[in-house]
């Protein structure tokens, strides 16, 4: 399930679920580090994005987006869609995960880490991130700001998810005092 590079154990299959602009920027971060693909519930954009690929900043990318997820595994799930589509997602989450895999939440709203905890059956992760990025058209996302991304285990350790994030570029702090109202 993780390799070792450096000091850091990484995670081997990343799943970003949510192409949106957090979605985006973590998958291309990601992306440096381990074997990442995006989740699009829109079959039209994720053909686009496999055709043109994903732009963050100047650099060019080119993460696997799918649409059908037959046969599909993950050892780490970030969801990044809107809080209030949450629920919609957890098929998909359980689709491409296992009780061995981490689900992480870095999204806006309330309720989401909740959502996770109660419905998926793996090791969830709360996080937030101060890192900020906007869709300026479609494929093209510009990194607008850098700050720390918070992750908390909620059901488990987080130290390799943390290691991997902070091996990506990120941030990465583990901080033991976020509670679930600050994480989703």
């Amino acid at each position: 399930m993780f390799l070792k590079c450096r000091t850091v154990f990484l995670v081997v299959r990343v799943g970003v679920i949510g192409p949106g602009a957090i979605g985006c920027l973590v998958a291309a971060k990601l992306s440096r580090v381990a074997d990442v693909f995006l989740i699009d519930k829109i079959k039209e954009r994720a053909e686009y994005l496999n055709k043109k690929g994903l732009r963050v900043d100047k650099k060019k990318y080119w993460i696997p987006v799918c649409y059908d997820l037959t046969g599909l595994r993950c050892d780490l799930c970030v969801v990044a869609v809107k809080a209030y589509d949450t629920m919609s997602t957890v098929p998909q989450i359980k689709s491409v995960t296992s009780k061995e895999s981490f689900v992480l939440t870095l999204q806006n709203g309330v309720g989401s880490l909740e959502v996770l905890r109660e419905n998926v059956d793996a090791r969830i992760v709360g996080g937030v991130t101060c890192e900020a990025s906007t869709i300026i058209e479609k494929g093209k996302v510009l990194h607008l700001g850098r700050g720390d991304t918070l992750l908390k285990g909620i059901n488990c350790d987080a130290s390799k998810v943390v290691e991997l994030f902070d091996e990506a570029g990120f941030r990465a702090v583990s901080y033991t005092h976020l509670r679930a109202h600050e994480t989703s």
